[in-house]
């Protein structure tokens, strides 16, 4: 099969139409731009497909930050009722801020 110069511009077009909406929509949702944009080209609107349905990463460093704050509060009223002590409250702590 021999391409003429016109038919491989639009593939490469398509190809590159498909890359960097998906690069996009990946990196969105926390995933590598790049790798996606690979993805989007070669494979077109697979790629697409594939970055919407992708679960969103970036989401879980807020859900983490917010469980990691509202374990440090009830931490904290632990401590203000006596239950633990202050070094106790200390290395839950310091175990909280190392995850």
């Amino acid at each position: 099969m021999n391409l003429g110069p016109m038919e491989l511009l639009i593939i490469i077009g398509v190809g590159v139409a498909c890359a960097i909406p998906t690069g996009i929509i990946a990196q969105k949702k926390g995933y590598n731009f790049v790798a996606f944009a690979v993805l989007g080209f070669f494979l077109t609107l697979i790629g697409l497909i594939i970055a919407a349905v992708l679960p969103d990463k970036s989401n879980d460093s807020i859900n983490k930050d917010a469980s990691v704050a509202e374990a440090l509060t009830n931490y904290k009223k632990l401590l203000d009722e006596g239950v633990i002590t202050q070094s106790e409250f200390d290395e839950k702590k310091r175990r909280l801020l190392e995850q």
